[in-house]
């Protein structure tokens, strides 16, 4: 009887901990190749949440808005700004080192900061830099036995185009993502305050 509940136990942590957050998969994270010849300047900006796997950070909120900036020291920091019930603002900050080098999309993401500075935990896989970008990320857990992901469609307008939209969610079928699990991000009577709009 014991042998059965160690894999029911360890089956339904899985299955509580994706209802909640990030998706969670069995063994260790894939290998996403993050884009090549990247320009952090033209990726700077406003960007809206298109969809997205729920994820803890913006659990529940809508009307969410990231903005891309630079420092002084080459770090890109993330601006989040989302809205809960009753449009109560949440704010998130995070500061992303590209792992790999400036021409390559591979960042090391924390908030504050990240703790592991060799290893990304966040990846541009797709980007036109104009009209949307895909953000993905994976942390191995318990050992390489599962992983989270977080996948994200950013857009620079509140909402894409139906033909750009379904060749990006094409996109993501042919890379082994499920885009039938992406949530779609309410971005209907927002605010008039977003910082930079």
């Amino acid at each position: 009887m014991v042998p059965l509940r160690l894999p029911l136990l360890f089956t339904a942590s899985l299955l509580t901990i994706n209802v909640t957050c990030q998706k969670v998969r069995i063994g260790e994270c894939p290998d996403v190749e993050p884009v090549l010849n990247f320009n952090a300047t033209a990726f700077s900006g406003l960007w809206y949440e298109n969809r997205k796997y729920v994820n803890r950070f913006t659990l529940g909120q809508k009307c969410v808005t990231t903005r891309i900036s630079s420092n002084d020291d080459s770090v890109l920091v993330f601006d989040t700004l989302g809205y809960e019930k009753f449009f109560k603002p949440v704010r998130l900050r995070g500061f992303a080192l590209q792992t790999y080098g400036p021409d390559v999309g591979a960042f090391s993401v924390g908030v504050p900061i990240a703790e592991d500075l060799s290893n990304p935990n966040l990846n541009v896989i797709d980007i036109d830099y104009d009209q949307y970008a895909i953000l993905y990320g994976c942390r191995t857990k318990m050992g390489g036995l599962s992983h989270l992901e977080w996948l994200w469609v950013l857009s620079r307008t509140p909402y894409l185009t139906a033909p750009t939209l379904t060749a990006i969610l094409l996109r993501l079928s042919h890379h082994g993502f499920r885009p039938l699990a992406l949530h779609p991000t309410e971005q209907n009577f927002c605010p008039d305050n977003i910082p930079g709009v």
